[in-house]
């Protein structure tokens, strides 16, 4: 399972344009692009930095919605394609759902409340990154608040490393 906000509004949705050459998947969470002249989208797996959001969906040029999961953006697609993510903003919800990138316990303490990181898909929870929730890490992102109970690896959690207001 991907990044899944518990509870939010259609409102909410907000839409960039894919960087070029990015490969986006409907849960992953996502960074505004640093480098470039027009402002695009990158993943956010894999970084230790402040994220932007989780991707909801796609759209083209002309804003039909693309029935996709996973979306590749062309390598031009900042000047000729123009596809853009749909994502939700992760300071929007206080609370979202998603998986462990292992079992729960792998890490010691794991399965409790902890910081963690973002795995580098961008869709999971580091489970490996688990440091107890007295314990500042710095390239930790968001707060789990333990298992949910269905299994050995879903959690719910928050993040408070957000480009809108980090606590970090």
């Amino acid at each position: 399972m991907a990044f899944r906000a518990s509870k939010y509004s259609a409102r909410d949705t907000k839409y960039g344009l894919m960087a070029n050459n990015q490969a986006f998947t409907i849960g992953e969470v996502i960074i505004p692009s640093r480098t470039s002249e027009t402002p695009t989208l990158l993943t956010g797996g894999g970084t230790t930095s402040y994220l932007l959001g989780s991707v909801l969906g796609f759209k083209d040029t002309a804003g039909s919605r693309l029935g996709f999961d996973t979306v590749t953006a062309a390598a031009d697609n900042v000047t000729v394609a123009l596809v853009q993510a749909a994502y939700l903003p992760l300071h929007i919800c206080p609370e979202w759902i998603t998986d462990l990138s292992a079992a729960a316990g792998t890490t010691a303490g794991s399965s409790t409340m902890g910081n963690m990181s973002v795995n580098s898909t961008g869709l999971f929870a580091l489970e490996s990154t688990w440091v107890i929730f007295t314990t500042h890490a710095g390239a930790t992102q968001l707060f789990s608040y333990g298992l949910t109970g269905k299994n050995t690896t879903q959690i719910t959690c928050s993040f408070y490393a957000t480009i809108n207001g980090a606590l970090a």
